[in-house]
């Protein structure tokens, strides 16, 4: 596997301050600066050393030296820059990819597959924003900054399920840094000495509050009405990203923009009431007569090739337009949204709660049916989320049978969406209630 990833070490700046520290300090002879100064690769035979003067953590040093991590066959970048500690962290992705499938990993236990690095460098990005808050990296994290990791990660959505998969992948990051540490005795690097990430997935006493904590977040749920009045908010045009979400439409996952649905959508890809999805999950997604005024009001009078999320012309006039990437269509579009709402609107909740409504719909328009009505409750919630996951892009059509929710994560799924499924419905019986008193006060004045 090393021989699939490159490191290299790109120059910011006045370079000089960071050379002279280190000779000042003797972190590394001259011979060792002249190639890490001329070259951007970084040699085989300097490796270690490098390692261990990342794991020096050395101000200078990172201020004026960016790692990253690159495919050798094409040159490209692993992953992006991280904001916090980036030198580390792509020491970290570094490792888990090289070490993975090989001999030394039977010991360390360290490597990770290329899709699980991918995850657990979106799970660090992620996990910044704690970072930034508490002022200090997680792999220093007490028990409190894990819990308030839990809540945040609630918060934003994930089920309970993919919080202790992201928890786990955090783990084996520091298992990485663990490893590396122990490589170089001379350096000494601070690490969360009681495991606290470890006992909060794997101890018995430790996994109940990893799903308790999901739900004693006030949890945002979005029903069609919340999504309707977004529509006729101040921001009806951003508002249609909040309807397509609800309706299945995906946002391209952070470590994968490759396959954007959303920022992708054409005008021509609109037949009618119903949109046509293309990329990994082909399908098709019906709107009502009323949604379609607000997209085709979105629409204008532009050609079939023009996507239906765009840039504003006037700012873009000498480029052809591109689809829009994950930020533009959640941090500046539908952030305008939210400050018009005085809700959040974020993408997961948003999405959850359509898949919510769906699986609703269809239990109630297949409850009076012969065939559906002799499942038990189970099969018929099973039956309801294959259709989900169709109509959602996490399954292909015919993908998946009621066999493949007896193990693993779609059983995962089926527990979730339960317990999700009795908030939501107590959630829009709540919301009814209240509608139903204002419209009794109402009646009552009149």
């Amino acid at each position: 596997m090393a021989d699939m990833y490159n490191l290299r070490l790109i120059k910011y700046g006045n370079i000089s301050d960071a050379i002279e520290y280190m000779r000042e300090n003797k972190i590394t002879d001259d011979e060792v600066l002249t190639r890490i100064v001329m070259n951007n690769d970084v040699a085989e035979q300097d490796q270690s050393i490098v390692e261990k003067i990342i794991l020096q953590d050395i101000p200078e040093f990172n201020k004026h030296f960016k790692l990253e991590v690159d495919y050798v066959e094409s040159g490209k970048k692993f992953t992006k820059p991280f904001d916090r500690d980036n030198n580390i962290k792509q020491l970290l992705l570094y490792t888990s990819l090289t070490y993975y499938q090989t001999e030394k990993d039977k010991l360390a236990n360290v490597g990770l597959s290329l899709s699980s690095s991918k995850s657990a460098s979106t799970t660090m990005r992620f996990v910044e924003r704690i970072e930034n808050k508490v002022k200090k990296p997680f792999w220093e994290f007490n028990s409190d900054d894990i819990k308030l990791t839990y809540v945040e990660m609630a918060k934003e959505g994930y089920t309970p399920h993919t919080i202790v998969s992201k928890i786990s992948l955090l783990i084996k990051m520091l298992n990485c840094l663990e490893l590396l540490a122990s490589l170089s005795p001379e350096i000494s690097i601070e690490i969360s000495s009681e495991s606290e990430w470890h006992r909060a997935v794997h101890s018995p006493a430790k996994k109940k509050p990893a799903h308790q904590v999901v739900h004693r977040v006030k949890r945002q749920f979005y029903t069609k009405d919340i999504i309707y009045k977004a529509l006729n908010s101040d921001e009806p045009r951003n508002s249609v990203i909040a309807l397509l979400i609800y309706r299945g439409v995906k946002f391209p996952a952070r470590d994968d923009p490759s396959d954007n649905e959303m920022g992708s959508v054409k005008i021509g890809d609109f037949t009618g009431n119903v949109l046509t999805i293309h990329g990994n999950y082909p399908r098709t997604i019906s709107f009502t007569d009323y949604e379609m005024e607000f997209i085709r009001d979105l629409m204008g009078e532009e050609e079939k090739f023009e996507y239906l999320f765009r840039p504003d012309r006037d700012a873009n006039k000498s480029r052809p337009h591109e689809p829009l990437k994950r930020w533009a269509l959640s941090q500046k579009r539908l952030k305008h949204v939210e400050e018009v709402m005085g809700i959040p609107m974020n993408y997961y909740p948003i999405r959850q709660s359509g898949e919510l409504e769906f699986i609703d719909s269809y239990l109630r328009e297949n409850k009076d049916d012969p065939d559906f009505k002799a499942k038990d409750n189970r099969e018929q919630l099973i039956a309801a989320l294959i259709k989900c996951f169709e109509q959602y892009g996490i399954a292909k059509k015919g993908e998946l049978t009621t066999k493949d929710f007896g193990r693993g994560k779609n059983q995962e799924r089926l527990h979730t969406l339960a317990l999700l499924k009795k908030q939501y419905d107590f959630a829009v019986k709540k919301r009814e209630d209240k509608k139903s008193k204002e419209q009794n006060k109402t009646e009552v004045k009149a």
